[in-house]
This record gives structure tokens, sequence and C-alpha cells, in this order.
């Protein structure tokens, strides 16, 4: 049978959802030495069924290799076993090589058998790979049983808990593909949304794949890139295979007991129909991908998903939001303060206070008011949000406080100059609830503001000192860490404001903003099982196009209260962060984790009132940010301003 075998479905695991550099130490126990890669084994079934299914090898094989190395699994080893020929007895294909080599051998496969023992294939796989000098690598080995058919028992000694005692002992994953018609999730286990229960209920029959080890299946879904979508269900999955005989006894239940159990279904694969096989054959390279990442037994998979939600979590809380409260390009706004002559009725005011992510509100002729040459100011801000689970990373939720405080000086009745500087302190805690990262920031800026007529136009350059701290529990053991870093940048605006009604006033904003974060090297402490992690380094370079409105309600000549509104387009036209070097202390691993891929374009919005008085002024702002893959992220800010 020739499979037409497309690889359509494999973007959604390289561009996974969070970027960003920074900081921490990840979970790992006292392990031995391991390696900074994958031990993959194909176990392959030479029955007279099982052509089409040796035709989809080669491809299969080289796209695991560039995606686990996408993933910082960049010393992958190939094997394959082959069982179930006319000889009936498991044979050596290759033992461990290359990714080449193997699709090249993968045509060496027989087709002549009728009688095939996996468990005689498992045991002999683990006999014949697992021999100095060229064993099976501590915490990398995972293996794929290919077969179409149930167990052909041929050696009674071989069972259930003596192949599973294997797996265990060698920390080694069994994953398969299986003669499936039907699989279906456990009774109780149903998935968290109405869509996604109709999802599996359209496409019984068609789930392409379950990864057992973390709570997804995947599915068709001809509306997503690749053809299918991953769902995540609360607590444990058993697929239950229909139509297989005892595959579901004999193999799934073996493997979801390992650090594999990536089952998926070869019937999706022969099924022909081209959007199907494209689904499966990208829904199943995610599934391997994501049980290689999430080994639980394996250093550099735990250091990885650790390591990649504290990069993320450093660059929400110092890059993207680089700006965080500072009122220095909103001091000297108009709308906030009375000009002589003025009265209820003919307030006039330009837009916006907050402006976008810092970026400065309007401005008028008539910038600098006479309510004072200086303006002094202070605001308390409180960020939050949640950071989702992905292949590569553990989701966590953070919040950030920080307080600032500055003033500016009108140097003309359209220039002013002044300064701010802020304290901020962010916690980071992940879903596991055991590791944790804490970072204090130190942020001095300086910036001017120019007006004229209803156009304004600003620039802020700010520096900062960061230090940050990193727990973390693994193998009974506790680890801390601790470095300092930098975060320094900058932004020029500028727009222009129409009046648009009495009391309404609205325009465009653009913005450019730099912002570049560092830190240094560190190693944890703890004892055996400490990592060292090396210098750390993100970029953003972000355009933001959009606009902003406000309307004010006058009370009397001295009090105004005003609505303020903003939104923007951005995007982030730098790659995020760069690799970093982690290696086990005291010998073992080394290896280079590569940031996942940062989201480059999202919506920012906005909403703000200020009550202003006599040579006072009382705000609030909220800000979010929509559209930022697999990230919640939101910004509130009270505070006062005094004008003399």
């Amino acid at each position: 049978m020739m499979i037409d075998w497309t690889s359509g479905g494999r973007q959604g695991l390289r561009r996974m959802a969070l970027g960003g550099v920074a900081l921490a130490a990840m979970a790992a126990a006292a392990a031995p030495a391991a390696a900074a890669g994958v031990d993959f084994v194909f176990i392959v079934d030479e029955s007279g069924s099982m052509g089409g299914e040796h035709d989809f090898i080669p491809t299969l094989v080289n796209d695991l290799n560039g995606v686990f190395s996408a993933n910082g699994f960049s010393d992958n080893r190939f094997a394959m076993i082959g069982f179930g020929d006319a000889n009936v007895v498991p044979r050596l294909v290759t033992g461990f090589t290359t990714a080449a080599d193997v699709s090249a051998l993968a045509s060496t496969l027989k087709v002549n058998g009728g009688t095939e023992d996996g468990y005689a294939a498992i045991d002999f796989s683990f006999a014949t790979l697992n021999t100095p000098p060229s064993s099976i690598r501590a915490d990398a080995g995972q293996f794929l049983l290919i077969t179409d058919e149930d167990r052909d028992n041929t050696n009674s000694s071989l069972s259930f808990n003596s192949i599973l005692s294997q797996f265990q002992t060698n920390n080694v994953g069994l994953n398969g593909l299986y003669d499936i018609q039907t699989i279906s999730i456990v009774p109780g286990a149903s998935p968290p949304t109405s869509t996604d229960r109709n999802n599996l209920g359209t496409y019984n029959g068609q789930v392409l794949a379950v990864d057992t080890l973390n709570n997804k299946v995947y599915v068709v879904d001809s509306h997503t890139p690749g053809g299918y979508r991953a769902i995540t269900l609360p607590g444990g999955i058993t697929p239950i295979v229909g139509g297989a005989g005892t595959t579901q006894a004999d193999y799934v239940n073996l493997g979801t007991n390992t650090v594999g159990g990536c089952v998926g279904s070869l019937d999706q694969l022969r099924s022909n129909i081209p959007v199907v096989v494209g689904a499966f054959a990208g829904a199943l390279v995610d599934c391997l991908t994501v049980v290689v990442v999430n080994n639980p037994g394996s250093f550099q998979a735990r250091t990885q998903v650790v390591l990649k939600n504290f990069f993320g979590t450093a660059q929400y809380s110092t890059i993207l939001h680089s700006y965080p409260g500072v009122l220095a390009l909103d001091s000297r706004n108009p709308y906030s303060r009375r000009t002589a002559g003025r009265t209820p009725g003919t307030f006039s005011f330009a837009a916006a206070g907050n402006g976008l992510d810092g970026a400065a509100s309007g401005a008028t002729a008539d910038y600098v008011s006479p309510d004072g040459l200086y303006t002094v100011y202070g605001s308390f801000s409180f960020d939050w949000g949640r950071a989702g689970q992905t292949a590569t990373s553990i989701g966590s939720s953070f919040d950030s406080q920080t307080l600032l405080v500055g003033g500016d000086y009108a140097v003309t009745g359209n220039i002013a100059v002044g300064a701010a500087f802020a304290y901020s302190n962010t916690t980071n805690t992940l879903n596991n609830k055991t590791d944790e990262q804490d970072i204090d920031g130190y942020n001095l800026y300086l910036y001017g503001t120019y007006a004229i007529a209803k156009a304004h136009f600003e620039a802020v350059v700010n520096a900062g000192l960061l230090d940050q701290d990193t727990t973390r529990t693994a193998g009974g053991n506790s680890f801390s860490g601790n470095t300092d870093g930098w975060v320094w940048g900058g932004q020029i605006s500028g727009g222009y404001d129409f009046d648009l009604a009495d009391g309404l006033s609205a325009g465009p904003v653009v913005a450019l903003r730099y912002s570049k974060l560092t830190f240094d090297a560190y190693n944890e402490s703890g004892g055996a099982g400490a990592a060292a992690v090396g210098d750390q380094e993100a970029q953003a370079l972000v355009l933001s196009l959009g606009g902003r409105a406000a309307f004010t309600i006058v009370k009397d000549d001295t009090t105004a209260l005003l609505l303020r509104f903003r939104g923007a387009w951005e995007h982030d036209f730098k790659d995020g962060a760069e690799p970093v070097t982690v290696a086990q202390i005291g010998g073992g691993q080394t290896f280079s984790v590569v940031p996942d891929d940062a989201d480059n374009s999202w919506v920012a919005l906005g909403a703000g009132v200020t009550l202003d008085g006599a040579g006072y002024s009382f705000f609030g702002d909220f800000d979010t940010r929509v559209d930022y893959e697999n990230a919640d992220l939101y910004f509130g800010r009270v505070g006062v301003k005094v004008y003399f």
C-alpha cells in the first residue's frame, strides 16, 4: 500500500507560544549523566500487510530528528528492529545511527511474515541495544512499536510485568502505532468544554493520536493549521481501543505505564484521504515530541520545561511592558489641568492619558498651562497574567507590582523634560506549585516632550538593574539560584489629536520602542542535581500603530472627569531570546536550550479615568494584550499628579 503522506501538521509544534529570555533553574533529580538528545528505536512489524507503513518511516524519522533538534535535542540517535518476518524471531536492522541511515534502511524491511510477538521484539531490543559501548543513554530512550496485530505469544516467559519492568528500570518510554478502528476516552475524563466534547463525538473513529503522559487527544480539525488540534483533558487518560484484538491489554496499557504513552492509529495513515493523512502525520510528530520533551526522568527535558517558562515571564515583566506606570510621558497633558479663561462648556483638551504602553498622551498649543512649570507624580501599578503550558514549558501564573515617582519641568510653552524612578517586583509561580521565580527591578527613566498645535512628540530612554532569585524542588532536593541582569531601551512616539466635538478628542498615535534584557550566568546551590545556567539575552523592537480618544465631563471651573480609551496593533521585529547553555553541575550533560518562538504581533487595548482638580489629578488605568499567543496579560495603575 502506498501512502500519500504530507507534513502539514508540524507548524503547531515548531511555533510555541512563549519567547523571551531570562532566568532559571530547573527541575532535575540527582541522575546519571544523560545525553543531550534522544535514543529513538523503531520496532517494526515485518508481516505481509505492513508495506505501506514501511514507506512512511523515512519521512517520519527525518521529521522527528528535525523537530527534536528544534527543541534543543541535537545529539539524536536512531535504531531499527524488525520482527514477525518469515523467521518469526526479531532481528537487528541497525543499531544506533543517524536519521539518514535509518531512513535509507527502511527499504530493507521485509513483508513476508505472519506471526508477530511485540514482547519478544521489545525484549530483543533491550538486550541488543543496551549493550556497551552503545547502550541506551540515561533518560534518553523512546521506543515506537509499529504493528497492525495484537501479540502472538511465542515466548510464555515474557509477561506484561516483566516487559514493563525493563521499561521502568531503564526509564524508557513505549509509544505505538497500532491497528485501531476507534479510540475513545475512559469514562469520567471528558473534555473540559462542550466544543471539545462535540469534536470528540464528531470524529469518533478519527481520533488521530492520544498522549497519555500529558493528557492530550489529537483530533481532526480542518479549521486549524495542519488539519488537527490537541485537546488537553483533565485527569489521566486511558485510550480505549476498538477492533484490535488484545492490543489494548498487550501494548496500549503497557505504554501508559512508561514515560512514553503516545498512541496513534494506523487506520488514519491508511485512509489515503489527504486531509486525514496529513493531519495524522503532523499530530504524530507533535505527540512524540511532547512525550520526549516532557520525559519526567530526563535532566534536559525537565530543565527545559521550567527554564522556558522563566524565559517568557522575564520578557513579559521587563521587555513587553517596558514602561509600566511611567507617568513621565503623560504628565504634561493639557486635558489634565485648567487653562486660563476656560469655562464649563468650552473646556478643551487633547486625548488620552496613559497612552499606548507608556506612549505619550496628547498636546495642544497651550501645552503648558498656568497651573505651574513643575509637575510631580507617583503611581502604583499591579500587573498580572497567565502563561499556558506548551509542549516545551510548564504553565504558570505571575504578578508584578511597581511603585513609580517622578517629575518634570516646562522649559518653554512647548517643551518639557523630566525623570522618573520605578521599583518593581515580579513573582512567577509555576503550575506545579514547587518552582518559583522572583525578579526585583530598579529602573531610571529620562524623557522629553514637544508639542506644536495639535501634534505631539515624545522620547524616553531607560536603564535598569534586575535581581533574580529562583527556587525549585526535584528528586527530594531543593535548589536555589541568584543572578543579576540589566534592561535598557528607549521609545519615540508621536501623534495628532482632532477635536471631534465639544469635550471629545481622538487621533492616531505611532510609537517605536527598543528593549534589551541580559542576565549573567549563575550556578544553582543545593547539591547533586543542581544546574549551571549560562548568560541570557533577549531583544524586542516593537512598532505600535494605533489611536486614542478622550471625553471630558466638566463639573465646574476647577473640576473635570475625563474618560480615556486607547488601542494599537503592535509588531515585534526581533526573534526574542538567544539560546542558553545549561549544564549539570558536577559533570554530565551540557546542552543548549532553544527558547520558544516569541509571538510577533498582538493588539494592545486600554482605558482610564482621571479626576482633575485645581493643581492636582487622580487617575486610574487598565490595559491588556489581545491575541498574545498562549498568554493572558493585564496591567492596572492608580496614581496622583501635583502641579505648581
